[in-house]
């Protein structure tokens, strides 16, 4: 089990060296572990050269497979000692770039004040994650359907979005008065989404799509609110990015009388019988916290 644990530790921290500090024993300890357990296998796991570590095909099946199976020890562990709240080890989130920089990273204080033997381990990229080939113990992201019934989710939130463009752009192009007219606007598309030449959403005589010619897209919704604010034209953009904006009036409501399909975030993470109460905690406060503080301010649309 030694063995086991400082051959994950090695994996997590990239090299001998850094999982000795990590885990207070002597590089050499480190070295003999490793070379005991692939000795005990009779294969080769982690190709070790001056620069650099890498796992063998076998090395990053065995990882993927033993993760779990001590993340099951740790859970019986606190299961039998009645301490199913304390938590240790690692836990590895998938986070999309700007909702994870805007509203997880700050709620993260008390999760780490109230587990401080757990370590956090977070990616930040908008691009769906491969939870169970990357090892991630849970990732945060818009659901939609699942295909892959290694699965399951949870939903966190639910937010309006809304059409806006700087007043100096509509000032300039003049507002659009009807979906139709979107056409003949300059419009931002979010690359990594699904809507990337057609908003859907509700209008006055039921649902629509707002078709458009997108001018830019990027792969970045707090790339979209700057570009949007520097009146690169229009885009629709989560109410909790834009809340304050619209309220100073930086920004400015487009077809108001329409309103675009919310935008959901789910936490997505491996099926098992028990969930590990790292991932259970995480998810649980993650489900409070946001719920609580309605998650960069207003999420219900503005007047």
């Amino acid at each position: 089990m030694t063995a086991l644990r400082i051959f994950c530790r090695v994996v997590e921290e990239g090299s001998f060296s850094a999982a000795a500090r990590a885990l207070r024993v002597s590089n050499a300890s480190v070295s003999k572990n490793i070379a005991e357990l692939e000795a005990a296998l009779g294969t080769q796991l982690i190709i070790r050269t001056t620069r650099s570590l890498q796992l063998t095909d076998a090395g990053a099946e065995f990882h993927a497979r033993v993760g779990h199976v001590l993340d099951g020890l740790e859970q019986a562990k606190s299961i039998a000692t009645g301490r199913s709240d304390h938590v240790s080890g690692v836990l590895r989130v998938a986070l999309p770039m700007s909702f994870g920089i805007e509203a997880i990273v700050p709620l993260l204080g008390p999760f780490r004040a109230a587990h401080p033997d757990l370590r956090l381990k977070l990616t930040f990229d908008d691009a769906k994650a491969d939870i169970i080939g990357g090892r991630f113990d849970v990732a945060i992201r818009g659901a939609g359907h699942l295909p892959d019934s290694t699965l399951r989710a949870r939903r966190l939130l639910e937010f309006d979005r809304v059409l806006c463009a700087a007043p100096g752009y509509l000032a300039a192009r003049g507002a659009p008065r009807s979906a139709g007219e979107i056409r003949e606007h300059d419009c931002i598309a979010y690359a990594m989404g699904e809507e990337t030449d057609a908003w859907l959403a509700e209008g006055p005589d039921g649902a629509v799509p707002i078709a458009f010619e997108p001018a830019v897209e990027m792969n970045n919704s707090l790339a979209i609110r700057r570009a949007v604010l520097d009146g690169l034209g229009i885009a629709a953009l989560p109410v909790p990015y834009v809340h304050e904006p619209l309220h100073s009036g930086a920004l400015v409501r487009v077809l108001p009388d329409y309103r675009l399909r919310p935008q959901s975030l789910s936490a997505i993470y491996p099926a098992a019988r028990h969930l590990p109460p790292k991932t259970r905690l995480f998810i649980d406060y993650l489900a409070g916290a946001l719920a609580g503080t309605g998650a960069l301010g207003s999420i219900s649309n503005p007047e």
